[in-house]
């Protein structure tokens, strides 16, 4: 068995300093702290506005840099400002049905027919009432309160 000398390898120079860094997290702050794959498209014009307004001192070399930089290296750049905002998941419910249940639904259909009950039952109260208490078998002195439970409430 050969063993192989290593000879220390040269460095990279860096591409990106720490300016650059400092404006791509000015950046992300401003374009509320998204991933690198949604920033990417953005950097094109966000660099424009903030150099023209005076917020970002770039020069055009580094704006072209910032503007250049894959999602991937923006994601690694901003990796420790993330993790001093320590944004995570947005919860940790699962969805159920308990949830779904709980969770008030409501459409364009159910909302035209509540505004067609509650003209009906204003206009012919006395008569709507009646049908309602012999339809759904309840007492006189119910109707009005599910009524307004049901459907006054909602509005």
């Amino acid at each position: 068995m050969k063993l192989k000398i290593l000879k220390p390898g040269t460095a990279r120079i860096p591409l990106y300093d720490s300016l650059i860094i400092e404006a791509l997290v000015i950046c992300w702050t401003l374009s509320r702290a998204p991933s690198g794959k949604r920033m990417t498209p953005m950097l094109t014009n966000l660099v424009l506005l903030l150099r023209r307004d005076g917020d970002l001192d770039l020069s055009v070399v580094q704006a072209d840099l910032i503007v250049q930089m894959s999602a991937a290296k923006i994601d690694r750049s901003l990796a420790p400002s993330r993790a001093e905002l320590g944004l995570r998941g947005r919860s940790h419910t699962k969805p159920g049905t308990l949830l779904k249940s709980q969770i008030p639904i409501r459409n364009i259909i159910f909302e035209v027919l509540l505004l067609a009950l509650s003209i009906l039952f204003f206009k012919y109260g006395a008569q709507l009432e009646l049908l309602i208490q012999k339809f759904w078998n309840i007492q006189p002195n119910q109707t009005i309160t599910l009524f307004r439970r049901y459907f006054v409430s909602i509005f």
